[in-house]
């Protein structure tokens, strides 16, 4: 490179500015010819600047920042020029050496900047190269390593260095490893190292990547431990986009080869809705393996279970002894059951993709059924309670219940669609309770002619039993008959003065079972 950039003592680590081909170049301080020799009886380092001028190299200046007392070393420019990275023992860093960096303004480099502790540690940190996938390598005795200098990459990000994550082996050795240069793609690069040395010679070492990446991983069934076949096996990027996909063998094994582009992926194992799944991290960056063997993993077959608890409706108490069955409701095929103990609860384990049937019955109470399914649903508990009240009340004959919410239209006693949901009720119950017989009577309030109100009552209580009738019941299970204004609940009769709550109280639709 001639007199312009060599000196008479050592010329050590150059940059290269790749926006205007200038050099920066690690020296020995001296002067004259001489070595300069420090406070301390050290000759220390400094950075030179050779500006080129289109033809040729000029002499070398020193660096501003430069310092009889301290080194400045290993300069390195970053792609777009911007940045100027060097190592220095200046007072005020973290530790032996340090890293730090000048930003260009233009016309000069300002100031240096330590590049904080993330980076810096009470050892030495030198040998910085900011690469052109936007990575910063340096070499450290700080961070956790192998051995020696080790060479660590981080990344800026929202403000702030990434922790520095170890290039591992084969890079790193338990010697000195540092200096590292990269390709242009990236793959296949440079480094020093006194690894095969018994003295503290550095040789130069060439690496290149294996494009493509083998994850090998063994699926078996957390049940049997044996190897599951047919699981489903992806690999994922950090952004959710599948990169490759293919099934275990027989045996659970599975292969996947790819060309990675990032540092890290995940390794997602399934088998459908079934099964469990586990998710593994491929950090690529740090281990840089041709093979990562991920070894044994299990998944589990994953459950449905429906679960309940069955309370008198009186205080809410749990209920023994009732029976619970459950049936597939496709078939009719009783599928198991079991009687409630003192805690009322029923627990059944179900099969996914499957539609059920579930009876709840005791003797002399009212019986009830439910139906779910876990066609597309997710594995987990399924609420009995969604599907069926499991509040049960005891039959008791001729007691009235009322039925909520069953209105006529003025004079007239066609059912209307808001009093259907209701009757359905009704349906449903007597549908559960085979044996059941009922009474659905129909009440006035006392306003209007006695007779009147009971043909009225009457026409609409067949007429709700007729509903009734056509929805499934067997006729001869149920009649429907009026009371007219003949049994208030309150004292309304006629000639009483009574506020419209009152009457509203006595306008009313029962039932009452007569046998069973």
């Amino acid at each position: 490179m001639g007199e312009a950039v060599n000196s008479t003592f050592h010329d050590g680590p150059v940059a290269w500015n790749p926006q205007n081909k200038d050099l920066y170049i690690t020296r020995n301080n001296e002067r004259k010819g001489k070595p300069v020799i420090d406070s301390q009886g050290k000759v220390n380092l400094k950075i030179y600047r050779s500006a080129w001028n289109g033809s040729n190299y000029d002499k070398a200046v020193e660096f501003p920042f430069n310092s009889e007392e301290f080194s400045n070393a290993h300069p390195n420019v970053s792609p777009d020029g911007q940045q100027l990275f060097f190592a220095s023992n200046r007072p005020g860093g973290e530790g032996q050496t340090d890293i730090y960096v000048c930003t260009w303004k233009g016309t000069a480099w300002g100031e240096p900047q330590n590049i904080g502790r993330a980076i810096n540690t009470e050892g030495k940190e030198s040998f910085p190269y900011m690469a052109e996938d936007g990575n910063l390598y340096f070499a450290s005795t700080g961070h956790a390593g192998l051995g020696g200098l080790d060479l660590f990459k981080t990344s800026f990000r929202n403000g702030y260095w990434t922790k520095p994550e170890n290039l591992g082996n084969p890079i790193n050795s338990h010697r000195d490893d540092f200096g590292l240069l990269l390709d242009a793609d990236g793959n296949s690069g440079y480094f020093s190292s006194n690894r095969f040395s018994q003295s503290i010679d550095d040789d130069i070492f060439y690496f290149k990547y294996d494009l493509y990446m083998d994850v090998l991983v063994q699926i078996e069934d957390e049940g049997s431990l044996k190897g599951l076949d047919n699981a489903i096996v992806q690999i994922m990027d950090q952004d959710g986009h599948l990169i490759v996909q293919t099934q275990s063998d027989a045996d659970g094994y599975a292969n996947l080869r790819f060309i990675p582009e990032s540092c890290r992926y995940k390794l997602v194992i399934g088998k459908g809705k079934e099964y469990s799944q586990q998710v593994l991290d491929i950090d690529h960056c740090t281990r840089r393996l041709k093979v990562y063997d991920m070894g044994k993993v299990s998944i589990g077959q994953l459950t449905y279970m429906a679960l309940g608890t069955i309370k008198r409706r009186s205080d809410q108490e749990p209920m023994a002894g009732f029976r619970a069955t459950l049936y597939n409701a496709s078939t009719g095929e009783e599928i198991r059951h079991l009687e409630t103990k003192k805690d009322g609860k029923v627990q059944f384990n179900l099969d996914w993709e499957t539609d059920y049937k579930l009876t709840l019955f005791k003797e002399g109470w009212f019986a009830k059924s439910a139906a779910f399914t876990t066609k597309g649903m997710d594995p987990g508990i399924i609420e009995i309670e969604r599907y069926v009240d499991l509040a049960f009340e005891e039959i008791v004959l001729e007691k009235a219940i009322k039925i909520e919410n069953i209105h006529y239209d003025f004079n007239k006693f066609t059912i209307r669609d808001d009093a259907k949901p209701e009757l359905d009720k009704i349906v449903k119950m007597m549908l559960d309770n085979p044996t059941v017989k009922i009474e659905l009577s129909s009440h006035t309030d006392s306003r209007g002619g006695d007779k009147y109100n009971l043909v009225l009552s009457d026409s609409r209580a067949k007429a709700a039993a007729k509903y009734i009738v056509e929805n499934g019941v067997a006729s001869n299970r149920i009649h429907g008959k009026g009371y007219g204004e003949n049994t208030p609940v309150n004292g309304c009769s006629n000639g009483v003065d009574c506020s419209e709550d009152e009457h509203q109280a006595n306008r009313r639709t029962e039932f009452k079972v007569l046998d069973y």
